[in-house]
């Protein structure tokens, strides 16, 4: 046995990244709906605009890796990782 550390599978890992956008996709449609609802104390309003605003980016952030090439190109990662060498 090698005393490097094992690198965790791609396919593993999404189960976390998965419950991640999910909860970050929660927070960020709950805290926009309460808004609705209830007013925000006046010496709170920029913060409170600057936490949503930072919970936006994380939002979609974590939607653009499912939906852009990052998800795709982990996978395609480790399907080449485990291919043997080509021969001529």
């Amino acid at each position: 046995m090698s005393d490097e550390p094992q690198k965790p599978s791609v396919k593993r890992m999404l189960w976390f990244v998965g419950a991640l956008t999910v909860a970050l996709l929660a927070s960020f449609v709950a805290s926009s709906a309460l808004l609705f609802f209830f007013e925000i104390p006046p010496g709170n309003r920029e913060t409170l605009v600057y936490m949503l605003g930072q919970l936006s980016g994380f939002t979609s952030a974590c939607i653009l890796f499912w939906v852009g090439t990052t998800h795709q190109g982990g996978l395609k990662t480790e399907l080449l990782s485990k291919a043997g060498p080509v021969k001529e």
